[in-house]
């Protein structure tokens, strides 16, 4: 797809408009059927793109929306959902676990990360070694915890930096636990320090994929997470970046 010349928008038609909801539909903004055709439910989905993307959310994808996707990079003979899943998606695979309680959210976490590498340790072992207690889990104990669990690896924190911090140690088969405060974006009506598993990002759509142990798996905007690392950080100072990888 040409960005220079791109101007699709409500009411355009044809395989252009397929292309850009397949897009749509990797990225998690469309669940509709792919139908060539560009109406409400392709605006909406327009719209989230570009908030997503920080741009204006006028629902029409033209150059500069197209520009900050990876429609523009297909080459020949690829298609979008082969060239999105090989450029722009990565996800790593976990047990999904609800927290048993309201303060069990770091050892649950750090036992579904644990899960990636086929580690099954459960969350009332993992508490016991994180000292988990009526206020929850210091950022101190979990890494202690964690580093009893098993010698092969070690769960070390880093401050946050940007996305490709993220990007990285997905691309490198790590996942992540995420130190933050819940927000109103997150779909919590309390603030309180909480931690949740990362485990894959959407580069183009600037999304990463959490395992949040008192919710759901879900794909939520970056702006959203450093909203929540931000209002946590504000609070005390913390390395809210946790790595659990081989040693």
């Amino acid at each position: 797809m040409d960005c220079k010349t791109t101007n699709l928008k409500k009411g355009s038609k044809g395989t252009a408009v397929g292309e850009l909801q397949k897009y749509l539909k990797a990225c998690k903004f469309y669940k509709r059927e792919i139908d060539n055709k560009y109406g409400d439910f392709t605006v909406a989905a327009v719209k989230l793109l570009q908030h997503a993307q920080g741009n204006s959310e006028d629902g029409v994808f033209g150059p500069k929306t197209c520009a900050k996707s990876d429609l523009n990079m297909l080459s020949t003979g690829t298609s979008t959902s082969q060239s999105i899943k090989t450029v722009n998606v990565k996800e790593l695979l976990v047990y999904f676990k609800k927290q048993p309680d309201i303060v069990t959210c770091g050892p649950t976490s750090l036992s579904m990360a644990f899960s990636y590498y086929d580690v099954n340790i459960s969350i009332e072992s993992l508490r016991k070694l994180c000292n988990t207690n009526s206020n929850g889990t210091t950022p101190a104990n979990l890494i202690n915890g964690a580093n009893k669990v098993n010698s092969k690896f070690v769960l070390v924190e880093e401050d946050y930096s940007n996305f490709n911090q993220i990007i990285k140690h997905i691309d490198n088969k790590n996942p992540l636990i995420i130190q933050l405060q819940t927000t109103k974006n997150l779909g919590y009506l309390g603030s309180y320090g909480h931690y949740v598993a990362c485990t894959g990002y959407n580069k183009s759509a600037k999304l990463v994929k959490i395992a949040d142990p008192s919710r759901t798996i879900k794909w939520v905007s970056l702006s959203v997470i450093v909203e929540a690392i931000n209002k946590r950080l504000s609070l005390g100072s913390i390395k809210p970046i946790k790595v659990l990888k081989k040693k």
